[in-house]
């Protein structure tokens, strides 16, 4: 039991700080974004951040590979009838 809870925490940690970066990248560039900017914006310690993430390209690769896995898993998952009408139209757009 204490391991899913500590898993719990950790989803919930990783979640507040990819929360945190989304946020304050409408308001900044990725390279103005610091650590210490993320780790303000979500209430932990630099310690928790580096537990998780090297840096913040670090951590961005993590949004990035997660979203483009959430894609994949739709595409996988989403018979090609739904959007083969928008995949020809945008073939022969080419």
């Amino acid at each position: 039991m204490a391991g899913v809870k500590g898993n719990r925490r950790i989803l919930y940690t990783k979640k507040i700080i990819k929360e945190s970066l989304i946020d304050l990248l409408k308001h900044k560039k990725i390279h103005e974004v610091t650590v210490t900017d993320i780790c303000k914006k979500s209430d932990i310690n630099r310690g928790t951040f580096y537990t998780h993430y090297k840096d913040t390209y670090d951590l961005l690769k993590s949004l990035e590979d997660e979203l483009f896995n959430q894609i994949l898993e739709y595409i996988e998952e989403t018979p090609v009838e739904e959007y083969k009408d928008v995949l020809l139209l945008k073939a022969l757009e080419l």
